[in-house]
């Protein structure tokens, strides 16, 4: 998004107007001719984006299940995400009732459920900042959702207005930050020019600092707000969660189960008749001959145990780290 708007901003969009009447009283204004696909490419970007983060949350629940749950749970196969964020009460228990969250540890559950944030901000500095990020990727996900595009948010710096010939005392009121990607133009400031008459020449600089915006929420309340800023907090508000529960994960004693879904699973296994530990034929037939699922061999090395697991396709053990 990044780069597609600096090079954006290299090809000078944005044009500008001066408007004066004849009591020298005038305006300046801005306009921005979008060009072609460039709107919808930044808004498919950022969609990207926020799916990304999505999904960067649905991991949390879906590994750390992987890691402790003992059973796997049937989820509703029109769950769409798996971290269950809700802005009211009546539809997150809707959410758990869709199993979402079933098989993760109380701790990382009570993560989920105390950073809703339909709750009011927690007096805890860490969740309420955790709640706001959550509010703001719920906003843009429901705004995405309805249709919503990327805009430009335009931001009055410092507009000027000079005449030829040269006039003194020229009053130039710079005006509010506005929404100029989503109307035709906008005013940036307001201006008058002692003196005026006609004929007289009249210049003006829009002086105005050009920004992403996104969803008619976004109303920077300072000059450092902006959609990256937000963005940025977002992806550390993420960022923290993940921390969150690998600590938690951390502090719990015993194994952990491998997992299910690794890229490398295929190299997590290997048939037993082909281990170093050169079992017996005989010894792995009786086993699956047994019918048990699984089975743990003590080794001659009293430290170590050894997971044996009979499948139709012959007997496996853990491969070796």
């Amino acid at each position: 998004m990044a780069a597609l708007w600096s090079s954006a901003l290299n090809e000078q969009f944005m044009g500008a107007m001066v408007n004066v009447n004849d009591e020298g009283s005038g305006t300046i204004t801005a306009s921005v001719e979008w060009p072609d696909g460039l709107r919808d490419e930044l808004t498919r970007r950022f969609a990207a984006c926020i799916n990304e983060l999505w999904s960067a949350l649905d991991s949390l629940i879906t590994e750390t299940v992987q890691l402790f749950s003992s059973s796997r749970t049937p989820r509703d196969q029109d769950v769409q995400r798996y971290w269950p964020t809700a802005n009211s009460q009546e539809n997150l228990e809707l959410l758990l009732a869709q199993a979402c969250i079933n098989g993760v540890l109380r701790t990382h559950a009570d993560i989920v459920l105390s950073t809703q944030p339909f709750l009011p901000d927690s007096e805890i500095e860490q969740i309420q900042r955790i709640q706001k990020g959550m509010r703001q990727l719920l906003t843009w996900t429901e705004a995405l959702d309805a249709g919503a595009n990327i805009t430009v948010w335009a931001t009055p710096i410092n507009p000027t207005v000079s005449t030829e010939p040269n006039s003194e005392g020229i009053e130039c009121i710079p005006g509010s930050s506005f929404d100029l990607g989503s109307r035709t133009e906008g005013v940036v400031a307001d201006f008058r020019v002692p003196a005026y008459q006609r004929g007289m020449r009249v210049f003006g600089r829009p002086g105005t600092l050009l920004d992403l915006g996104f969803a008619a929420d976004f109303v920077p309340v300072q000059a450092d707000d902006t959609l990256d800023s937000r963005l940025r907090e977002v992806l550390e508000v993420v960022i923290l969660l993940h921390a969150h529960f690998a600590s938690v994960s951390g502090k719990v004693r015993g194994i952990r189960a491998l997992p299910i879904e690794s890229l490398n699973r295929d190299d997590l296994w290997r048939s037993a008749s082909e281990s170093p530990r050169l079992w017996e034929q005989s010894e792995l037939a009786g086993l699956t001959e047994t019918g048990a699922r699984v089975a743990v061999v003590i080794d001659p090395n009293p430290s170590e145990l050894v997971l044996l697991v009979p499948t139709e396709d012959g007997v496996f053990e853990p491969a070796d780290p």
